[in-house]
């Protein structure tokens, strides 16, 4: 099982339940960012609580997050009082994700590993 856990043909998927973590709303943000502050935008979003994940883009918008937040409440008060403050962001859209159909998805390609 050592094998195939270090060469990524077994990995553990772990599905709970948000809210028993205070992180009831999940949202999809995109972020428009100058080019020379999308690092550290993107290092200070990621390390930020309820961040699931940051990934630079291409398009209008330079990157786009995943965060959850207890509600609407605790959502508003992130991007005002933690994201606003961050310089370099010139505009953010918000997209709540109301339902999930599906999560996460299955490993299409396995490298060539002997054993």
């Amino acid at each position: 099982m050592a094998s195939l856990r270090l060469s990524g043909a077994m990995y553990f998927d772990v599905e709970f339940d948000p809210q028993l973590f205070g992180l009831g709303l999940r949202t999809i943000i995109w972020l428009t960012v100058s080019p020379a502050s999308l690092q550290s935008i993107g290092q200070a979003l990621a390390g930020h609580r309820g961040t699931a994940f940051v990934v630079a883009t291409t398009g209008s918008s330079g990157l786009c997050m995943s965060v959850s937040c207890e509600d609407g409440a605790a959502l508003y008060d992130y991007l005002t009082s933690r994201v606003a403050p961050l310089h370099g962001i010139h505009h953010l859209e918000t997209a709540p994700v109301l339902r999930a159909v599906k999560y996460g998805g299955s490993l299409t390609h396995l490298p060539a590993r002997r054993f």
